[in-house]
């Protein structure tokens, strides 16, 4: 994005606030946003303009084929179709009772790139290494159906309601390295609706 084009998306906004580079929510399948070491002229366009910028994301990049390791043991793992052309897959592991205890979102995208847009492990079942065997175990599945390598997308937008210390170097013990920072901008404010009249 070139100064030019920032200028003239804020004469076009007039008053009003304006995003760049926003995500719909974290949750989303799909990231928006801007990888500011891999454009650094339109990180400081925006911020020259009085945009307010929020470090959100880690961008992490590893190999699909990794360490072999232990599958998530005795616990019962799935795999679950998140999408018609088999490309979005969640992993979910189950205690002995049928309890979901950790789950993996993972999706194939193009050029033989893989991502893992979530993983997570029920605190009560953490520092077991079942973790480590999900990581490992969605990286097989990825590289599988196709994925030469693995893209994650670590957020960090509020560390006091969750630590991702330990994840971060879980992730990189297996070889992962941070390539980036993702990055979302707001000038001004957002425009409320107005309230709804109740009947």
């Amino acid at each position: 994005m070139t100064p030019a084009a920032i200028d003239l998306a804020l004469v076009l906004a007039g008053d009003g606030g304006i995003d760049a580079f926003a995500y719909a929510n974290a949750l989303s399948l799909g990231l928006e946003g801007l990888p500011a070491a891999h454009r650094p002229a339109t990180h400081a366009a925006l911020l020259a303009r009085g945009f307010r910028g929020e470090d959100l994301w880690l961008y992490m990049v590893g190999e699909a084929e990794g360490p072999d390791g232990e599958d998530v043991g005795q616990l019962e793992a799935t795999y679950s179709l998140l999408t018609g052309d088999e490309s979005g897959w969640c992993l979910a592991v189950r205690d002995r009772r049928g309890e979901t205890i950790a789950n993996a979102v993972l999706e194939l995208g193009p050029q033989g790139k893989g991502v893992v847009w979530w993983l997570e492990v029920k605190p009560e079942s953490r520092r077991r290494g079942l973790g480590r065997a999900l990581f490992r175990q969605a990286r097989r599945r990825l590289a599988k159906l196709g994925a030469e390598q693995v893209l994650l997308f670590v957020d960090h937008d509020d560390p006091a309601k969750r630590a991702h210390r330990p994840a971060i170097a879980l992730y990189e013990s297996e070889g992962f390295r941070a390539v980036d920072r993702i990055w979302s901008y707001q000038r001004g404010e957002r425009l409320q609706a107005a309230p709804r009249e109740r009947r």
